[in-house]
């Protein structure tokens, strides 16, 4: 079965860039209950995830608007049937009303992604919906920048909880790759939000920008990396009770957020 899978929300929300006050509320609730879902889950499996796109952004005070989720894990297929044995939705993409439709089972989705043009391989996603209506979408780490991406995550609070955030680099090389408008808004925003922080921070340092007391760049010295790419790469693959959609997408509908 062939199917076009372009990024799609929860029914939360009349649009992502339009939201009212009342919908924002509603969607950090339901995304902070997903969350907080997905880590029980993945604890209780022994899983290594990582949260990424908008959600990630956000949590490192990026400003975006965004209502769904997007997690990184090797596990991720194992995760997805764990949540649905729990009660959460298993959702699979319609061709023909372009939007998820309710499934009997975990959904295994396959379809084209720049961010694994480099290795040859198809993304494979697994859509759900938590009990408060958010869209998760769990994305198996297949290139070896992804297994260093979950690899590397660090908790940070995400809606008061204590949630593994993937590195920033690593968050925004996904979006570099992608290069749809609203990434490259992203990337922006995220550039202008540690260039003002940088120029906070050598303002209260008397040596000035290149002093001691702060961590900008200074000449002659390597700026660090978010993570090398060396990192090897998953052997792990999904098992359980799952079905599979297999689709071919286009390079601007189908990307990692």
């Amino acid at each position: 079965m062939k199917t076009r899978h372009p990024w799609l929300h929860g029914q939360l929300y009349s649009a992502e860039d339009d939201l009212t006050p009342e919908e924002m509320t509603r969607v950090a609730i339901a995304a902070a209950e997903a969350l907080q879902g997905a880590q029980r889950a993945a604890q209780q499996l022994g899983a290594e995830w990582a949260l990424i796109g908008g959600q990630a952004l956000i949590a490192y005070g990026v400003p975006r608007i965004t209502t769904d989720v997007d997690i990184l894990a090797e596990l991720a297929g194992e995760i997805a049937l764990a949540l649905v044995t729990g009660g959460w939705t298993a959702l699979q993409f319609d061709l023909g009303t372009g939007d998820y439709t309710v499934t009997s089972e975990v959904t295994a989705h396959y379809m084209d992604d720049p961010v694994l043009f480099d290795i040859g391989a198809q993304r494979i996603m697994f859509p759900i919906r938590s009990p408060g209506g958010m869209i998760v979408e769990l994305l198996t780490a297949q290139h070896p920048i992804e297994t260093e991406m979950v690899e590397l995550a660090m908790p940070r609070k995400v809606y008061g909880a204590q949630i593994p955030v993937a590195p920033l680099g690593g968050v925004l090389l996904v979006k570099v790759k992608a290069d749809r408008p609203k990434d490259r808004a992203a990337v922006e925003q995220a550039a202008d939000l540690r260039g003002e922080r940088g120029r906070r921070r050598a303002s209260l340092t008397p040596d000035g920008p290149h002093g001691r007391g702060t961590h900008a760049h200074r000449p002659g010295r390597r700026p660090a990396r978010a993570g090398a790419l060396g990192a090897r790469p998953s052997g792990n693959r999904p098992t359980g009770r799952l079905a599979a959609v297999r689709g071919v997408d286009s390079r601007s509908d189908r990307h990692l957020r």
